[in-house]
């Protein structure tokens, strides 16, 4: 739905989405969209949506360490990302769902392996807040780039990019001497998991690389 929209096209499906979350205060959003009681409160046009893109098969949930009923924070920051890309009020929701975590590791997630990963999809929302303290909070801080990840020092220097933080020429220099003779970066990076399941990517390793080391 973000690609869509970047691309011009917006859905119709917000009201879907708002409706899939608890209803206890600040828990984010559901993991996965299925059918839900307070769906029926939707008009039968939203109701097909659900049915459309819901994970209905029981066997699925043999292969994902996340159930239905489970929230997922990093989900749901992504989540409040595609809202604010279409209605910027949603800043508010998602500072005051950010604000009750201390850290980026105090934040739950199921899938994707590591914080600065994680850190980098939190600074995608926080590049539309004003919070200084919140933007303070979930800035890195790295002593030794050397021991990063190639993925992890791309993170690191697209989330100082995001906050309008000054990015170390070492920092640059350092992911650009990196890159490998057939033009990627490291193909063993891992960038999420599910279940047993453990997925790498030398193109989206070199994607996060390129982005940035590019001057914008």
């Amino acid at each position: 739905s973000e690609f869509m929209l970047t691309q011009g096209v917006s859905l119709d499906n917000k009201n879907v989405l708002m409706l899939n979350r608890p209803n206890k205060g600040n828990r984010g959003f559901y993991t996965w969209v299925i059918l839900r009681l307070n769906n029926l409160n939707m008009g039968i046009k939203n109701l097909g949506v659900v049915y459309k893109h819901s994970f209905f098969r029981w066997g699925f949930w043999m292969l994902t360490p996340s159930r239905p009923y489970k929230c997922n924070d990093i989900v749901s920051i992504n989540l409040y990302h595609y809202l604010i890309l279409g209605d910027k009020s949603y800043v508010q929701k998602a500072e005051s769902f950010l604000n009750q975590f201390s850290s980026i590791s105090e934040m739950n997630d199921h899938y994707y392996r590591d914080d600065m990963y994680n850190n980098f999809f939190v600074a995608r929302v926080l590049f539309y807040s004003s919070n200084v303290e919140l933007r303070k909070r979930f800035t890195p801080i790295v002593d030794d780039i050397q021991s990063l990840r190639d993925l992890d020092l791309a993170c690191l220097i697209l989330i100082y990019k995001k906050l309008a933080l000054t990015v170390p020429e070492k920092w640059k220099l350092e992911l650009a001497g990196r890159q490998n003779k057939d033009g990627c970066w490291n193909n063993q990076d891992v960038f999420t998991f599910g279940g047993n399941a453990t997925w790498r990517s030398p193109a989206l390793n070199t994607a996060f690389a390129l982005a940035a080391l590019s001057q914008t």
